[in-house]
């Protein structure tokens, strides 16, 4: 026990542990950068897409919003998504779409291949909720 104790507080253990809480922080980052590019990108095509006359509610699945991996990257798209469209009709059903999960919304929408719009979004939720 002696031993274990006496070489975790010597050079080589404060190395290990360093170098374990370096290449942490590194994953951390890396995994960071990469969210913060996979929701960029999906809000970039959704401007791209409502800027040349698209539908609010159309252009979320073409824009890679079912690409995005949790319901938290999808809450951040929303908030980029509300700065150039503050009355998003989406925000209608947020209550009952956050009870289902944001991210088992959208990939059932896609999997479903039927365009999202105010008439289908009802039977999308009514679907999950059952």
């Amino acid at each position: 026990m002696k031993e274990t104790i006496s070489w975790a507080f010597s050079g080589v253990g404060t190395s290990v542990l360093v170098g374990l809480g370096s290449i942490s922080i590194a994953i951390g980052v890396y995994l960071y950068k990469m969210r913060s590019h996979r929701i960029q990108e999906a809000f970039e095509k959704y401007d791209n897409l409502y800027e040349r006359g698209g539908h609010r509610l159309k252009c979320l699945i073409p824009s890679g919003i079912h690409c995005l991996k949790s319901d938290r990257e999808i809450k951040h798209y929303f908030q980029l998504v509300m700065t150039i469209e503050p009355h998003h009709p989406l925000r209608q059903w947020k209550g009952r779409i956050e009870k289902i999960g944001y991210k088992k919304f959208f990939d059932h929408v896609f999997k479903s291949g039927l365009a999202l719009d105010k008439e289908s979004i009802e039977g999308f939720i009514s679907d999950l909720e059952r």
